[in-house]
């Protein structure tokens, strides 16, 4: 089988992440696979992941740009590769390929869906380089023969929203390369880590940071770069706790995978989210996690099962939370090791580009 994936960028994050991954997987299971990088914008890091399998052919827009010869080359290539499957990673790329390649295409939803299914107005719909950045992202989906969405969460906002059915097939990570914590117990402090984009809107930073400032037996890494920052740092300042509640910045995968677990806990304090990644990769890490309620985050822990839930927006709540299991870690380990094996058995990677692989077409 010959497979396309086509995405607009090649920065650090969880999509893209998951793009090398996949690819990677599906290309060591013997399908001919190619990766079309439509931006300028690529870091290096990612790129040398891709298996030498793996063609990867980068486009070179200029980022913003209104120019339109960039679909011309996407569909240039897609004439010399021919795919059997087209894999789209943000749905409005649709816009640009040409209507022979329609029945081949298919398109994963990343996240909890938002904005509109047509482009706005005769000029949006003719110059679709004008508005795509402003329609959400589901520009087009009723268009597209097969849909995917990465957990149940996204699959049941897409349906109740859009009334468009999709498959849900989970993202999955490189769960054998996350070094293993041991079982020591906390310190007299202990070690939380907070991975995401800092976007307090969505991903709920701030109620760490307020959580933090009721228990001063706890240091907290916030490990992204957002628009968030500067709202989180008054909000630290502001509670004077800046000498244990720290903003590292970004950090790449490789970081990350040998990390994770010199800390004691793993927090994602969501209010708004399809899925989240790296609760996935601290379980591989064997860290117990504690997760909001009601979001894709605590749908990888199966609630309370594998993780440990606390009311969304609460951050008294998440204090509490965190008390508890610091003084019942032991629990908490146990809980994380049951969770490890979890992970391993439904979010690797390769299960994730199998599960797409037979979907493909179908």
């Amino acid at each position: 089988m010959r497979i396309t994936h086509v995405f607009w960028g090649l920065s650090i994050g969880g999509i893209e992440t998951m793009l090398v991954n996949i690819a990677n997987c599906q290309a060591r299971a013997g399908a001919r696979v190619s990766v079309i990088i439509i931006n300028d914008l690529n870091e290096p890091m990612l790129l040398s992941r891709f298996d030498q399998a793996v063609e990867v052919i980068r486009l070179g827009r200029r980022l913003h740009s209104l120019s339109p010869n960039f679909a011309f080359r996407l569909n240039a290539e897609l004439r010399r590769l021919n795919p059997d499957a087209i894999h789209l990673h943000r749905s409005e790329i649709s816009c640009f390929i040409a209507r022979r390649w329609r029945s081949r295409l298919h398109s994963t939803v990343h996240g909890l869906t938002g904005g509109r299914l047509r482009r706005r107005g005769i000029l949006g719909r003719m110059f679709p380089l004008f508005n795509f950045s402003s329609n959400g992202n589901v520009t087009n989906l009723h268009l597209i023969p097969r849909v995917f969405s990465i957990s149940e969460t996204v699959r049941a906002d897409l349906l109740a929203n859009y009334g468009i059915e999709s498959r849900v097939v989970a993202n999955g990570i490189t769960t054998s390369e996350f070094l293993r914590r041991d079982g020591h117990a906390p310190g007299s402090q202990m070690k939380i880590v907070q991975v995401s984009r800092l976007d307090v809107a969505t991903k709920g930073q701030d109620l760490l940071v307020e959580a933090a400032a009721m228990l001063p037996d706890v240091s907290v890494d916030f490990i992204g770069e957002g628009p968030g920052r500067q709202q989180l740092e008054e909000l630290i300042a502001r509670h004077g706790i800046g000498n244990r509640v720290k903003l590292l910045g970004k950090r790449d995968q490789s970081y990350l995978r040998q990390h994770l677990r010199d800390y004691d806990l793993f927090v994602q304090p969501s209010r708004n989210e399809g899925f989240a990644l790296t609760v996935a990769e601290a379980m591989a890490a064997g860290v117990p996690v504690a997760v909001s309620a009601g979001q894709g985050p605590a749908e990888v822990t199966m609630g309370d099962t594998f993780g440990n839930v606390f009311a969304n927006g609460d951050a008294r709540a998440l204090a509490a939370k965190i008390s508890d299991l610091k003084a019942n870690y032991g629990d908490a380990l146990q809980k994380a090791e049951r969770a490890r094996n979890h992970v391993i058995e439904n979010y690797d990677v390769d299960v994730t580009a199998r599960r797409y692989l037979s979907l493909y077409g179908n």
